[in-house]
């Protein structure tokens, strides 16, 4: 038997959504797991364990799968023949659900947020049953073969005690000013410590201070290996960030417009850091398209560099 799980969100949305696939994988040990999503993401849930195989939900051959009435292509119906079960993260009332229905395939949709202020880790996991319970006994929650470490070790250059800094996030309005980030490297450094930037895409072109380490644009398995080896993680709220925790290292993570309770990483050693203002958190909300409040610019250097020495005395 086949289970195809659909998830076509970003990475951070991706691996608060992996526990529950993981518990999918206890729930039913001897189906083959099939991620209908992004090959990127689904490459780290192959992984670790979690997923089998990996169908680009990008490709032309899945567009019918989203409307109400588009013709099934034979190649879509064969590929779909064996699959019995389908975990979608996804509204219940989603074209893709519906068309699945219509296949005859058992399909559970899952809402991809969730309507009340609780964890998105835990909210996921109810997708499957209570299961709550075992997310503490997955531990990491990402992994990377061992192939991945030769990579890893030349972006750390044979340095100790390095701390990976990650400047961005999918909005500006989640960005803290790169200045601050600056002065934070700076003091990291007096300290004895090795920064290390992680630029993607978005942070291409950007100023990095001297003495400093930088893994620009890599992929995510190496950044899975790089992660379990630097000391400390800091950083907006992000897929990386999320990264970092699902990697099991130690992680500062800095909010402001986005709600911590909500979309905080899940991890044993992971601090937020919050922006002290009236404002609710309005990220995502519709009726706030501009930040007029600037919060990320009212967490301090300070703040963060404390929140990193309880880290480290964990």
């Amino acid at each position: 038997m086949k289970t195809l799980v659909y998830h076509a969100g970003a990475l951070g949305d991706f691996l608060s959504a992996l526990p529950a696939m993981k518990a999918w994988r206890h729930a039913h040990p001897f189906e083959s797991v099939i991620l209908l999503g992004k090959p990127a993401y689904g490459e780290l849930g192959i992984h670790s364990g979690s997923i089998d195989e990996v169908w680009d939900v990008e490709r032309l051959t899945w567009a019918w799968l989203f409307s109400n009435d588009a013709a099934i292509p034979e190649e879509a119906r064969e590929r779909l023949s064996g699959i019995t079960a389908a975990l979608l993260f996804t509204e219940p009332n989603a074209p893709i659900t519906r068309r699945m229905k219509a296949l005859g395939v058992s399909v559970r949709a899952h809402p991809p947020f969730p309507r009340e202020r609780v964890s998105i880790y835990y909210h996921h996991l109810s997708s499957v049953r209570d299961w709550t319970y075992l997310l503490d006994d997955f531990g990491p929650i990402v992994r990377a073969p061992e192939s991945y470490a030769t990579m890893a070790s030349a972006i750390l250059n044979g340095q100790n005690n390095v701390v990976a800094v990650h400047p961005g996030s999918g909005s500006s309005m989640k960005n803290w000013p790169l200045k601050n980030f600056i002065d934070l490297v700076e003091r990291l450094q007096k300290r004895g410590f090795t920064a290390l930037w992680l630029l993607g895409p978005a942070e291409e072109g950007l100023p990095v201070p001297g003495g400093c380490l930088v893994a620009e644009n890599r992929g995510l398995p190496v950044l899975v290996r790089v992660l379990k080896r630097c000391g400390a993680f800091i950083g907006n709220d992000s897929g990386i960030a999320h990264l970092a925790a699902a990697s099991g290292c130690s992680s500062v993570v800095l909010f402001g417009p986005s709600d911590p309770l909500i979309w905080k990483p899940y991890g044993a050693h992971v601090r937020a850091v919050v922006a002290r203002h009236r404002c609710p958190p309005c990220h995502l909300k519709p009726n706030e398209r501009e930040c007029t409040t600037n919060c990320m610019r009212l967490i301090s250097v300070d703040e963060v560099f404390e929140a990193f020495e309880r880290l480290l005395m964990k």
